[in-house]
């Protein structure tokens, strides 16, 4: 009897060791130090005190909208590697880089860096891949490069350039090849050509360039083949021509070119032309020369 009450104790003791193992085994947080929720930082405490956790990653979203005369100082959150909804980075007005981030190579939601005055480079993605929503930048008022952003393949959303007036150039996305959504670049004031998005072959939905007033080159668009709706060129007063469309095989709408001051050549868009690539109608007004779609058709594409 005292035999079969010590055997028992055993099982009983090697079930309760099987069943905290499989616990364990079977909890994200414990396995991959992932932390459940969205997190909110709004200063340098904030930040060590999370970043003190090394968690590997956030199921939710990442908001840095770090005080005026705080310590900027993102190393503390070096342990990420996975954004699983949005990143937000926006109005941190002494923010000069974001180098404490340079380990995460996902996010699941939007990427959104905005209203930082100071923040002058990307570096800090440098392993980011892909971003399973939207990329916004806006407004970054010294932001001169997306060198950052050199590993990006894909953006599942919309891919949107606006206000940041010192951008001169997109190299730093050269590994891009494809956006779900529409592209918009407008109102990027320094922005001299889009060279760094020679690897984009489609767009999903429309695109949008306009008012970027050193724009003198599309030249980094020529492996571009496919626009899911619209196109539109607008109101770059330095583009004398549109030949960096010469890949352009399919557009699902419209095409718009509209008040570039200085444009003559169209003639980037004859093979989209002549080879009934454009399903919807095509429109050039307020141009240095504004051909129809028949002069183009009939070879009279530039004056």
């Amino acid at each position: 009897m005292k035999t079969f009450k010590t055997i028992l104790r055993i099982f009983i003791l090697l079930l309760l060791l099987i069943s905290c193992k499989s616990e364990t085994d079977d909890t994200p947080e414990n396995e991959f130090n992932e932390y459940i929720g969205n997190v909110v930082l709004t200063n340098e405490q904030e930040v060590e005190t999370f970043g003190a956790n090394n968690y590997t990653s956030i199921s939710g979203s990442l908001s840095i909208e770090l005080d005026t005369n705080t310590n900027n100082d993102l190393s503390p959150l070096l342990s990420l590697n996975t954004i699983g909804g949005d990143l937000f980075i926006n109005n941190c007005d002494d923010l000069p880089h974001i180098n404490g981030l340079s380990n995460i190579n996902s996010v699941g939601g939007d990427l959104t860096i905005g209203l930082n005055p100071v923040l002058t480079n990307l570096d800090g993605l440098s392993s980011l891949i892909s971003v399973g929503e939207n990329l916004l930048l806006s407004s970054n008022f010294t932001l001169t490069n997306l060198d950052g952003l050199s590993s990006l393949t894909s953006v599942g959303g919309y891919l949107n350039f606006v206000s940041n007036h010192t951008l001169i150039n997109l190299n730093g996305l050269s590994s891009l090849t494809s956006v779900g959504g529409y592209l918009n670049i407008n109102f990027n004031h320094a922005l001299i050509n889009l060279n760094g998005l020679n690897s984009l072959s489609s767009v999903g939905e429309w695109v949008s360039i306009s008012t970027n007033d050193a724009l003198t080159s599309l030249v980094g668009l020529s492996g571009l083949t496919s626009i899911g709706t619209a196109f539109a060129v607008g109101y770059n007063n330095a583009l004398t021509n549109l030949d960096g469309l010469n890949s352009l095989t399919s557009v699902g709408g419209n095409a718009e070119i509209i008040s570039n001051s200085t444009l003559t050549n169209f003639c980037g868009l004859t093979d989209l032309i002549t080879n009934n690539g454009l399903a919807g109608t095509f429109l050039s007004i307020q141009n240095a020369y504004n051909p129809t779609q028949q002069d183009i058709i009939d070879g009279n594409c530039s004056q």
